[in-house]
């Protein structure tokens, strides 16, 4: 199974809620979220429809933990959500106590989601724009703040300017690029590619929410012409 675009390792302190493996007594507990071609499970709970459950699974496709499973969080335990990518089978009951997740998948943070290698190869899946990828270094949030003040300087000249907002795969939150309209997908891989350790290799992709991969031949284009002011884009390892 494959996020979160949605973005790879996020901080081992992200922002709004710390997670700590360690101790084992502050290890999280894990709860797997299985998705079905007909409706999710939570945990071995019971099948729920997606039509009846279009807020909980908001707070899911944002990489957020919904209310309901947050509560679990109390005296400072954290909960890690890992989702499973089973939409190409039909939810079929079985009769089994709940335990911890053994696998792998995604594993959301609140506020900030955290993702980690999946061990099941899936299909592309609408929740990887929103969720990052565990992997090598990660970014400090003063880090992000001085990579949105580079890219400023390095990509905005003129007032004929958008922000794109980006989810990088070392950083938990989206940071905000300042660039202006005549330049173009390129100018920000360059930036990337010279500013982002983990990015060095340049094998990466840009994704346009849910899973839309943008050609590299369309990078060219102005930001302008491929019509991305004010987008919110995903990068993704991978050529």
């Amino acid at each position: 199974m494959k996020t979160v675009d949605c973005d790879d390792t996020t901080p081992s302190r992200p922002l709004g809620q710390s997670i700590s493996d360690e101790a084992p007594s502050n290890r999280a507990e894990q709860i797997p979220l299985r998705f079905f071609s007909n409706g999710f499970t939570v945990g071995d709970g019971e099948l729920r429809k997606f039509e009846d459950n279009k807020e909980f699974m908001a707070y899911i496709k944002r990489g957020e933990v919904p209310p309901e499973l947050r509560n679990l969080t109390s005296g400072g335990k954290q909960i890690e959500v890992r989702l499973e990518d089973h939409r190409e089978e039909e939810y079929k009951p079985v009769a089994s106590q709940f335990k911890p997740f053994g696998g792998a998948g995604y594993m959301l943070g609140s506020p900030a989601p955290t993702v980690v290698t999946p061990s099941k190869t899936t299909r592309d899946s609408p929740f990887q724009s929103s969720v990052t990828t565990t992997s090598g270094a990660t970014l400090a949030s003063s880090d992000t703040s001085d990579l949105e003040k580079r890219a400023e300087q390095q990509l905005k000249s003129s007032s004929s300017s958008t922000t794109i907002r980006l989810r990088l795969p070392d950083v938990s939150t989206p940071i905000r690029i300042a660039i202006d309209l005549n330049r173009t997908l390129a100018d920000i891989r360059k930036f990337l590619n010279e500013n982002v350790p983990s990015l060095q290799s340049n094998q990466f992709q840009f994704i346009e929410p849910p899973s839309t991969k943008i050609k590299h031949e369309d990078e060219t284009k102005t930001i302008s012409e491929a019509k991305l002011t004010n987008a919110t884009l995903a990068i993704r390892r991978g050529s």
